[in-house]
């Protein structure tokens, strides 16, 4: 095939006529303008008419077309945490992101992500770790506290701290933000890639959604739209709010 051809382009910032020259072994793509009225590739009647007719086929019901994919574009965008969701506070809109478990978008939120950091002379390999690890040691439980150490499993982990002995609520109320606190800066501050993250979502809410969890997550599933207006929170979003609130300290540290 040897010779040149008009084509259109559709976008959302308009339609892009451009020519392609095509040439034994070699092919040019040469974008021309986005404004057909000032199109001057060719002063041929034949081309010129080409033109025309690509542009009235290419406007066609371009005002539903464009609103569909917008829409359909905005939507995958939010499920892949590429931007963010809209959560209503108080009666106003703002930026917000959800999450919940390691493998969901933003899921490097997750108390249970994978994100090795050292603290307090230890290693450890998740928050979910070092929450239970010193939530066991807290009451006194050094068995229960070598085991949670013991293993990398999350699920794990969190099952032997739940059954920590000597275990007292009120006394772990006082304490769990404290302890949540220093293990998410750690976390934050060892992983860089992780803190880059946390920190590009500006001023934006951080929620953890699950039902099932009314203190550290909103009480409210991931899947479930009653989670974009705090209202209907069930939950106290401690772990999302801690979020924020490490998110302001490396960003003070930055600057």
């Amino acid at each position: 095939m040897e010779g040149d051809t008009l084509f259109a382009h559709r976008s959302w910032t308009g339609i892009c006529i451009y020519r392609i020259d095509f040439k034994p072994d070699n092919k040019h793509v040469v974008t021309v303008n986005r404004d057909p009225e000032q199109y001057k590739c060719t002063s041929t009647e034949e081309d010129a008419q080409q033109l025309n007719n690509l542009l009235n086929w290419w406007t066609q019901d371009s005002y539903d077309y464009y609103h569909e994919w917008l829409a359909e574009t905005v939507d995958t965008l939010k499920k892949t945490g590429k931007i963010p969701d809209k959560l209503k506070v108080s009666g106003q809109e703002v930026d917000a992101y959800f999450f919940h478990r390691p493998e969901e978008p933003h899921g490097y939120l997750s108390n249970w992500y994978t994100s090795p950091f050292d603290l307090d002379g230890m290693h450890f390999s998740s928050v979910e770790q070092y929450i239970m690890y010193r939530k066991c040691v807290i009451f006194g439980d050094e068995n229960s506290a070598k085991a949670v150490l013991a293993t990398e499993d999350t699920a794990t982990q969190q099952a032997i701290g739940r059954k920590a002995a000597g275990y007292i609520g009120s006394v772990w109320a006082g304490m769990r933000q404290m302890v949540v606190f220093r293990g998410l800066m750690a976390k934050f501050r060892q992983n860089e890639d992780l803190k880059q993250k946390l920190l590009d979502t500006g001023d934006a809410y951080l929620v953890e959604c699950a039902g099932s969890d009314k203190i550290w997550a909103c009480g409210i599933r991931l899947n479930d739209d009653k989670r974009f207006d705090a209202a209907n929170w069930t939950g106290d979003n401690i772990l999302g709010f801690a979020l924020m609130e490490v998110r302001e300290m490396l960003r003070e540290a930055v600057e």
